[in-house]
């Protein structure tokens, strides 16, 4: 082995491991785990707001021209119940599931408590009162003790994750030093020595997020939710869901995929934001108001993971249809049925993709030029923004009408980049296999052509 292949793999070495020190970090775990978990939520509130918004409307194109338009304002009110106890509670799920991560790895011996103190945390940053816009005057009133809903769903996600990781945090440290423990004797029930052992942690924990809170609204005149929002939040939402920025994030990551390391490292960055903005135009689309943002989560697995990261399921129908080597012909056949709902890992390590330098170009130049394509042809208006989460397993085609609320044109869309995808990847297939032998009908090798002859007429 050469000095050069030896530095190469040692430096992709090098890489894995620090991608997958960041993967396994405590909170970057729970980070990660905590949005995979909570996404049975946002897939049933993505459905209910396709239901109620585009089935149910009044004035849809559906029921709407059938069905007495009051009925269905009174049916709708079932869904929108379904809704508020999903979507517009998405931060404090999110709060629940990281405490609960953090906590098993912490090894405390009561997770609930951990949970209830950064939701007591959470609350604590809550304004003390709320300006509401009233019908029948021009200004807002400010109403003390009430709280908007939208403080529980996705607008106040960043300082939910914060509360989540920090109160926690705090409240392990605390629990687990001597000095707090209480030596309540043998004959007192357990429940009752591990509530006053946990008296203290709690209420320093709360405490020193009341003072910061409190310390924070009296020296900047705005609260913690709010400043945290406009300094963090909001430009953290904007370089993701900017056009280059996400495109830089996408292609870091699948080049990591690309040379075996799964982008781990850098989805728990990424996806909260994304989800933000998916949350944002749900919340706009059910509201009848203009969708503010192109790049979501759905809009990155429906235009730009279409079969899984790399666009996979374009290089399985390539192989499927086109390739000359029956060994490759089987294997597209086997992964077929997995592309559909973009489960790209035996293609990916299997046909191989990883290493393999002919490969490696198209799985990252497809998706990119598809994203691109779909990001210009959705700021153009030539197709709906994306408004209804779907989960990334939902098969083509399905995914790209339920998410843009029953649009054919993203159908039309998503399979217009799904046979560019396919184009590029006919020319990197072909010099990947002349470098292979070729089996003929009798199953015996033979030297394989220089180009794709057979797809003259297809190309």
């Amino acid at each position: 082995m050469s000095t050069q292949t030896k530095e190469k793999k040692s430096f992709i070495s090098k890489v894995n491991d620090y991608a997958q020190t960041v993967a396994s970090e405590m909170h970057m775990r729970a980070l990660r785990d905590g949005f995979v978990t909570s996404l049975p939520f946002l897939f049933i509130a993505g459905i209910m707001i396709l239901i109620n918004y585009v089935i149910l409307a009044p004035d849809g194109f559906l029921l709407g021209k059938v069905v007495d338009a009051a009925l269905l304002t009174t049916i709708q009110g079932f869904g929108a119940r379904l809704i508020n106890g999903s979507m517009n509670i998405f931060s404090v799920i999110v709060i629940v599931l990281i405490s609960n991560s953090i906590a098993k790895s912490r090894k405390l011996p009561n997770a609930g408590l951990a949970i209830s103190v950064a939701l007591g945390a959470f609350f604590i940053t809550l304004p003390m009162a709320t300006k509401f816009s009233i019908t029948e005057l021009d200004n807002l009133v400010e109403v003390p003790g009430a709280i908007a809903s939208s403080a529980f769903g996705t607008q106040t996600m960043l300082i939910a994750i914060l509360c989540a990781m920090l109160a926690t945090e705090l409240y392990a440290k605390f629990l687990q030093s001597a000095k707090f423990k209480i030596n309540m004797g043998s004959n007192v029930p357990e429940a009752v020595t591990e509530s006053f052992n946990s008296l203290f942690p709690i209420a320093f924990t709360l405490i020193i997020f009341a003072a910061f809170t409190f310390f924070v609204h009296q020296i900047s005149g705005q609260e913690l939710q709010e400043l945290i929002n406009n300094t963090i939040q909001k430009p953290l939402l904007g370089l993701t869901t900017h056009p280059v920025g996400f495109l830089v994030l996408e292609c870091i990551g699948i080049l990591l995929f690309s040379v075996g390391i799964h982008p781990t490292g850098v989805t728990p960055f990424v996806d909260p934001i994304l989800t933000l903005a998916t949350n944002e135009n749900a919340e706009a689309f059910a509201a009848h108001q203009a969708i503010p943002h192109i790049i979501t989560t759905p809009f990155r697995d429906l235009y730009g993971h279409i079969g899984g990261t790399g666009q996979t399921l374009a290089l399985v129908i390539v192989i499927f249809f086109l390739s000359r080597r029956k060994s490759n012909r089987t294997f597209g056949k086997m992964t077929l049925p997995t592309s559909i709902f973009n489960i790209n890992e035996p293609i990916i390590f299997g046909f191989p993709i990883v290493f393999n330098p002919f490969m490696m170009i198209p799985f990252v130049l497809a998706p990119m030029v598809s994203l691109i394509i779909a990001y210009i042809a959705t700021s153009l208006d030539l197709v709906s923004r994306i408004v209804v989460y779907v989960h990334w397993s939902t098969p083509p085609f399905l995914n790209a009408f339920f998410a843009s609320g029953g649009d054919f044109r993203n159908v039309i869309l998503q399979l217009v980049v799904l046979v560019i995808s396919v184009f590029i990847y006919i020319p990197f297939l072909s010099l990947y296999e002349n470098t292979m032998p070729v089996e003929d009908e009798n199953g015996e090798v033979e030297v394989a052509d220089d180009d794709f002859s057979d797809f003259a007429d297809f190309t």
